[in-house]
């Protein structure tokens, strides 16, 4: 950071010119790829996809003969135009240069260096992202990409800069790594814990939860019944378990708590569409539920505890189809699902011994994740820092 001020005192005192990307910069779209011709057999040439931005690891391959421009290698800079607008370098080995994903370079080395521009665009890309309508898929359009300005400060100040930000991302990225895997490490140990004390026991009565339980749900409202401020919750698969973002009026609730079952305080409600399977307590709280996409457990509790069918459905014992694209947990996967049944002295025991594992073990991924996230944020905070310009009038 010191070499870059000093630089910067130097070279450039009075600001730097920021000049429009295309000025500067070239880009290529990718090539219009034939999708039969894809495969995932190794057969012809690797080929980059939205998906394969970021991680720089592609599984398809293209056997279509396409132009040697579209051929792109280790060390571009690409940009996702779909979605994310993730940008980044190329990590992988050679490979075709597939359609929405673009490549970005310098026009002149000697007054750009790709280097820069990498850091410098990073920022830019997730501005237009969240400018766009959260409501559709996002596009990254190339008028987008021609409203860019860049700062440009001289090549030397630029080179600095890169490397500095280069250091600094392959520390954080080699740390993130290894938190990652720590991270992947303790969940897949939480998990098999968990199916331990889940597992079937021959002096467990084994019962379908059919003959346990009751699958409910809300009565089905319109959209147009619902607003974004207004009395009582109304509850998605997107917001189970946190913050609605949408409600009823009180009136409207009212109608509908009248004509429609309702959970107890203290039942397992469920996600059944979208993050299938998500369980919940219901905390008695005045809310509603969208019908179908959420599903509560009526049950008695003379056979089983409503703790112990949480941590039950916290399991995911759901099985669903493998071949089907959108997910979605029927009331009948969930009715014929089996389930161990031990006393309800001897669920309290195993009910015990899930929140002393989840505990520890949910603390470990806590600290974990806040770390990762903190790495991240000292890179961006360097980044606005040695990025921000004074700009020549």
């Amino acid at each position: 950071m010191s070499k870059v001020n000093e630089l910067i005192k130097n070279i450039c005192p009075d600001g730097v010119k920021y000049l429009p990307l295309l000025d500067v910069a070239n880009v290529l779209y990718g090539y219009p790829c034939d999708a039969k011709l894809f495969n995932t057999e190794g057969k012809g040439m690797p080929l980059i996809r939205i998906r394969n931005v970021l991680d720089g690891i592609t599984d398809t391959y293209t056997i279509e003969t396409v132009p040697n421009e579209y051929i792109i290698s280790a060390g571009d800079l690409l940009v996702g135009m779909d979605g994310n607008f993730h940008t980044a370098v190329w990590k992988g080995d050679k490979a075709v240069l597939c359609q929405r994903v673009c490549k970005i370079y310098s026009k002149d080395e000697t007054e750009l260096f790709d280097g820069y521009l990498v850091h410098v665009l990073k920022p830019l890309m997730k501005k237009i992202e969240k400018s766009k309508n959260s409501g559709t898929v996002k596009h990254l359009l190339a008028k987008d990409i021609k409203s860019i300005k860049i700062p440009v400060p001289p090549i030397e100040v630029q080179r600095e800069i890169g490397c500095v930000l280069d250091t600094f991302t392959t520390l954080n990225t080699d740390l993130i790594a290894e938190l990652t895997t720590e991270l992947a490490a303790r969940k897949k140990q939480y998990e098999y814990y968990k199916t331990q004390l889940l597992k079937e026991n021959k002096h467990y009565k084994k019962m379908k939860l059919k003959d346990i339980v009751t699958v409910s749900m809300c009565r089905r409202i319109k959209k147009a019944e619902t607003v974004t401020k207004g009395d009582v919750p109304f509850y998605q698969n997107g917001t189970l378990g946190g913050d609605a973002n949408l409600y009823l009026e009180r009136d409207v609730y009212e109608f509908y708590k009248s004509k429609s079952k309702l959970p107890k305080a203290g039942e397992v409600m469920l996600s059944t569409a979208g993050t299938v399977g998500k369980a919940v307590i219901y905390d008695g709280e005045e809310a509603y539920f969208q019908d179908s996409n959420i599903v509560w457990l009526s049950n008695d509790e003379t056979i089983i505890s409503n703790r112990y069918l949480y941590w039950f459905c916290m399991s995911m014992p759901w099985v669903l189809p493998s071949r089907v694209t959108l997910k979605h947990l029927h009331n009948y996967m969930i009715e014929d699902t089996d389930i161990s049944v031990p006393s309800l002295d001897e669920q309290e025991r195993i009910i015990e011994q899930f929140q002393l594992l989840y505990g520890r073990i949910n603390e470990i991924i806590v600290k974990l994740e806040q770390e990762i996230d903190a790495r991240q944020k000292q890179y961006e905070y360097y980044r606005e820092k040695l990025l921000t310009f004074k700009e020549v009038v």
